[in-house]
């Protein structure tokens, strides 16, 4: 009863929710970075290893387009609706009979959706391998087949923790949700370490299997606390059934278009002419990928309720200086923080990458990788703060078409840069694309809305932004040119914070010596 209470705790205010949002945010990438460097010491970043991130490429489209979809776009507000919609609700904070009736009813369609395409891809799966790797060896390609054919036993845990999680969102109880992301890496942590031992890279697809249950089950307390029990209910004319499936095909196109980007350069990743190169891409893209998610979607996610609240006021001015504070919020973190590392980059892939299985052309190709990448990271960031305006907008046909756009180009660039600067042309067009999709969203928020967010205000504190940004990055390049790779790696540790911290230094004593960022 006190590890379901601890976990069932409601958070009072936005401020406290958005606290431990970002500190699981942060653990979760943390362990991610651990996760990767343990993937890297057992098997290098080798084509063994592009065998693991091929075969989990399947189960995680199907969760992408099938499940995530249904969730984001439509699930919370109905849900919602069914708390608020129905007078027999429990005075004790508990479900109510219409919101567990919606939710049995959603778990068992999603379950028997779930397990009709998990078996059709099962049958499929080798030849939907030998077409994403007809490099592979037959050996190669079956041992793919096999983890790609476990990993698919994952996509039933996400699907019953996506809907809990939505649950334990509305009724502000946002540590087992946030905390979610972190045991899914413990799962395929531990996977790494005691199943591969025995069961070769099996074991690393059972890891995923565990963390997808680790995922779901961190879930169950909170739940219990809400009195939530599963019940087989089969209703598919029930009307909030058919409102979730009616309101969610332009937001699931969005989710389902964005993973096509990854998969289809992710697919590219494994034709360059040497071996590793998907392990490469996503080893560079999961590092960049702390930034945009701990910054950028968490103060999105922050700044969505507030953004929705002012549109349903028609509080325009409220609204777009909450847009122009989060820009600058982001812009203020994200900027100076690329840079620097797009500086450090060779220095912090050697402290995460290197060992017995990773050798210093991979950590070359690593950091080559990285450093395109870093030039797209402030789009990234900012991307789901715009997406999150049109949706307040109620709008999401305008992303839904940029999208489409961006995911063409994506392709023709990453298929022409490929050939030209191997993977490291995948991270540049896909960091194109990000500057791309940022800019066109920017651009239909002025000619759809007349929303102008860039006033005189805003632009001096992104120039301020940016000079500061210059001093400090030139201050660090100063260090970082002074430290070897080929030393111990005890002091490439030491010299790689100090010299981080420095320019931290710099730019916040700048920043502060100027009175801070204002935007009024």
């Amino acid at each position: 009863m006190l590890f379901s209470g601890f976990f069932c705790r409601e958070s009072k205010t936005v401020i406290m929710g958005g606290i431990i949002i970002g500190c699981a945010s942060i653990l979760s990438r943390v362990l991610g970075l651990v996760r990767d460097k343990i993937l890297t010491s057992i098997f290098g970043a080798t084509t063994t290893l592009d065998q693991y991130y091929t075969a989990i490429l399947i189960p995680d489209l199907v969760y992408i387009l099938i499940v995530s979809g249904v969730l984001s776009a439509s699930f919370i507000p109905i849900f919602s609706r069914c708390l608020i919609g129905d007078k027999t609700k429990n005075q004790d904070g508990q479900l109510n009979e219409n919101a567990r009736s919606f939710v049995n009813l959603l778990i068992t369609l999603l379950l028997q959706v779930i397990v009709g395409v998990n078996i059709i891809l099962w049958i499929f799966m080798p030849y939907i391998i030998a077409l994403i790797a007809p490099q592979f060896t037959p050996a190669q390609l079956n041992e793919t087949v096999l983890l790609s054919r476990i990993m698919l036993m994952s996509t039933v845990f996400f699907m019953l923790s996506g809907v809990l999680s939505g649950i334990l969102q509305v009724y502000k109880r946002f540590l087992a949700y946030s905390l979610a992301a972190a045991m899914y890496n413990v799962g395929i942590i531990l996977g790494a370490i005691f199943f591969t031992p025995f069961f070769g890279l099996s074991g690393l697809a059972l890891g995923v299997v565990l963390g997808a249950f680790l995922h779901f089950f961190i879930h169950i307390p909170a739940l219990r606390g809400l009195g939530y029990k599963y019940q087989f209910l089969v209703n598919f004319k029930d009307k909030n059934l058919r409102d979730v499936f009616r309101i969610m095909p332009p937001r699931a196109l969005t989710l389902g278009l964005n993973q096509l980007n990854l998969f289809i350069l992710s697919i590219l990743a494994l034709n360059v002419a040497y071996d590793g190169g998907l392990s490469i891409f996503n080893l560079a893209n999961n590092l960049q990928g702390v930034l945009t998610g701990v910054v950028g979607i968490s103060l999105a996610i922050s700044a969505f309720p507030k953004l929705s609240l002012e549109i349903a006021k028609d509080d325009s001015l409220a609204f777009i200086k909450t847009l122009r504070m989060s820009f600058l919020n982001i812009t203020h973190i994200v900027i100076p923080l690329s840079v620097m590392l797009y500086i450090l980059r060779e220095q912090v892939v050697t402290i995460l990458f290197s060992g017995s299985k990773v050798d210093f052309i991979t950590i070359n190709r690593i950091s080559e990788v990285l450093m395109f990448f870093c030039i797209g990271v402030f789009a990234q960031s900012l991307i789901p703060l715009f997406l999150r305006v049109f949706y307040a907008l109620k709008n999401t046909l305008i992303p839904l078409v940029i999208n489409i756009v961006v995911t063409i180009i994506t392709i023709i660039s990453g298929l022409y840069l490929s050939k030209t600067l191997g993977v490291a042309g995948l991270a540049l067009s896909f960091s194109l694309s990000g500057i791309m999709s940022l800019s066109l969203l920017w651009i239909m928020l002025r000619l759809r809305y007349g929303l102008i967010i860039l006033d005189k205000n805003l632009f001096r504190s992104l120039v301020q932004i940016g000079l500061v940004t210059i001093i400090s990055g030139f201050i660090l390049q100063l260090f970082a040119s002074s430290i070897s790779r080929y030393q111990a790696y005890i002091m490439i540790l030491v010299q790689t914070i100090l010299a981080g911290l420095i320019s931290s230094v710099v730019y916040l004593g700048i920043i502060r010596f100027k009175k801070g960022l204002h935007y009024e």
